[in-house]
């Protein structure tokens, strides 16, 4: 009888690369990123793009979870370097695509809190500041991206074909707002100085992404503070209603940013159906010219000593 052959194969296993020895690839131009994969940059992505709603060891936490998927995921994701890239950036073989790593994140999210990935979604995906890769240019496009099939397809809802008209307004600042001495804070009766620069800047976070965002800002800002003119002393409510109601008219986008927050907005339906409003119910539009844009300087007498996560997380102060 003879004996069964014994089949003997040599295999090679090529080292696993870790993916903070990989470049990152922007989908909108196809130009590399400066730099490996930054976990620090990651992290400060996951921050700001939830509005500071997320604390830094939950966002740290987050992050490693983020990169333990998309190194599980690096044989699928990992992308070879052409040559001249390869003579440019040698001790780099491969990058991965920054849409890889967004949506790492949002899978991460969906299965967390649905709030947080819808925010985070429109921090990214709401972007118009990037070449090759405009973003939403309004609520009708994340209506659109919410009921896709790969996101919340039970929320998806028929759209009128065509956009409402809506009147136009322009304005501008005659000179300097006058500004209140000071704030209370919502539920309590804490008083603090008025801050101008983490009230520009908390507005400036809203419209990160949007054209010409810090600009902007600084026209919302005077905006509102005329809208108080005369006030001492202004709440935190104030506040925030007045950048709801002038975002709402300037960027759709931004607005949804901050109504996410200043509305406690708790589940993707009642988002999606405060999307539905701005494309029913659009208010008009807002212009700002040109003209009378000066920096706003703070003043001594204003409070200076805040953190920037802060004043990042200003939004929900309000």
């Amino acid at each position: 009888m003879e004996e069964p052959r014994l089949h003997v194969f040599e295999t090679v296993e090529e080292p696993k690369e870790a993916i903070d020895r990989m470049l990152v690839r922007r989908t909108g131009d196809g130009r590399l990123a400066k730099g490996p994969f930054d976990r620090e940059r990651l992290e400060e992505d996951i921050y700001v793009g939830l509005l500071a709603q997320m604390d830094r060891d939950e966002v740290r936490k987050l992050a490693g979870l983020v990169i333990e998927d998309l190194e599980h995921a690096l044989p699928r994701l990992a992308k070879d370097l052409d040559e001249s890239e390869l003579r440019n950036n040698t001790p780099y073989r491969h990058c991965i695509l920054d849409s890889d790593i967004r949506e790492a994140v949002e899978a991460r999210l969906r299965r967390t809190d649905r709030m947080q990935h819808v925010q985070y979604a429109l921090s990214t995906l709401g972007r118009s500041d990037r070449r090759g890769r405009p973003g939403f240019a309004g609520a009708r496009q994340v209506l659109e991206w919410i009921g896709h099939s790969s996101n919340y397809p039970r929320l998806a809802i028929e759209l009128p074909p065509a956009e409402v008209p809506v009147a136009k307004d322009v304005w501008w600042s005659p000179s300097e707002p006058p500004v209140p001495q000071t704030v209370v804070k919502r539920g309590t009766r804490a008083r603090q100085p008025f801050d101008l620069d983490r009230f520009s800047h908390s507005i400036e976070v809203a419209l990160a992404g949007r054209p010409r965002a810090e600009r902007t800002s600084m026209q919302v800002a005077r905006w509102i503070l005329w809208g108080i003119a005369g006030q001492r002393v202004v709440l935190t409510e104030q506040l925030a209603s007045g950048v709801l109601d002038c975002l709402r008219r300037v960027d759709d986008i931004a607005y949804l940013r901050w109504a996410s927050i200043a509305k406690h907005m708790r589940s993707v339906r009642e988002f999606r159906d405060e999307a539905l409003g701005l494309v029913l119910q659009p208010s008009p539009r807002l212009e700002f010219t040109a003209d009378y844009i000066r920096a706003i300087r703070p003043s001594p007498q204003w409070w200076t000593d805040t953190a920037d996560e802060d004043a990042v997380d200003s939004a929900s102060d309000l």
